[in-house]
């Protein structure tokens, strides 16, 4: 992993929900081009990591960078013109092909 091209790096994360560990220690680094999948059973927490790694849930200890700033202290306008998210439950007030709801 080179730290200079890393876009998205999570660094001794720690993520649980209640009495159920998601991630200990994981170090992990997102590249330009890369293509990563989660996979899991239902309810063992995939969506909370992935949201933990937008910085929109807060792990309970280490630390996640977009590019080399701590995400936890950019705005919000900030980590969405660099970082993107789509959700298997988001609903949409119209319809929208999955090409028109990713452009």
């Amino acid at each position: 992993m080179n730290v200079e091209t890393t876009l998205l790096r999570a660094e001794a994360l720690d993520v649980s929900i209640g009495d159920v560990n998601v991630a200990e220690a994981l170090t992990i680094g997102f590249e330009s081009g890369q293509s990563w999948a989660v996979l899991g059973p239902n309810g063992i927490g995939k969506t909370t990591l992935l949201l933990t790694l937008a910085g929109i849930r807060q792990p309970q200890s280490g630390r996640i960078l977009l590019g080399q700033q701590d995400i936890m202290k950019l705005s919000r306008k900030h980590i969405a013109q660099r970082l993107g998210m789509l959700t298997q439950n988001t609903r949409f007030a119209f319809d929208a092909s999955c090409l028109q709801t990713a452009l």
